[in-house]
């Protein structure tokens, strides 16, 4: 299913992802950084250097990237594991892949402080995951919607567990604790 985003499109929520990302700084917004959900890099570069000598790498989108492309990549891209906030939807064809996105890193401290500043200490998280075959806007644009949902059934809860507006498909979305859904890339 084809996604449309249109460029400034925001997933306001908190994001885990172990996406490949550029360090793209500002004066503004120190923690900034860049991302798409398709880049020729490979785990090598966690690893130990040897292993990212081997002249091609496969990934995603084509069936081997050139040593020096995948070198270029590591030297510019970061490949760990972090928190990010203010998602936004840049540049690039508004295409699966194509899509080139900007957001704020987190520390796990802050990540968990925005968390609870938002949503309390009783919240739980409900983290979407998901594997090489999804692209970030596709994810954002799902969680948003779930995200939604949530926020509607809290408000139409009104305590009682067996009121639903009637649509027998709302009620897998009742809980005892306030939930929200968090995004992994």
């Amino acid at each position: 299913m084809a996604v449309n985003l249109g460029i400034g499109y925001e997933y306001d929520g908190l994001v885990i992802t172990s996406i490949d990302y550029k360090p793209s700084p500002t004066k503004a917004r120190p923690n900034r950084i860049t991302f798409t959900g398709v880049t020729p890099g490979n785990e090598s570069k966690r690893l130990s250097s040897s292993n990212s000598n081997s002249g091609t790498s496969t990934n995603k989108n084509s069936t081997s990237t050139s040593a020096s492309a995948l070198d270029q990549h590591n030297k510019t891209h970061e490949d760990a594991a972090t928190f990010l906030w203010k998602c936004k939807y840049i540049s690039g064809p508004d295409v699966k892949g194509q899509r080139v996105f900007e957001a704020d890193r987190l520390s796990v401290k802050a990540a968990r402080k925005e968390f609870v500043k938002r949503y309390g200490k009783e919240c739980k998280p409900l983290f979407a995951i998901h594997g090489f075959n999804s692209e970030p806007g596709t994810v954002f644009k799902r969680c948003k919607q779930a995200q939604g949902r949530f926020d509607n059934d809290d408000k139409n809860d009104n305590n009682d567990d067996t009121n639903n507006g009637g649509n027998e498909n709302t009620s897998h979305f009742k809980k005892k604790k306030k939930t929200t859904t968090t995004t992994t890339t």
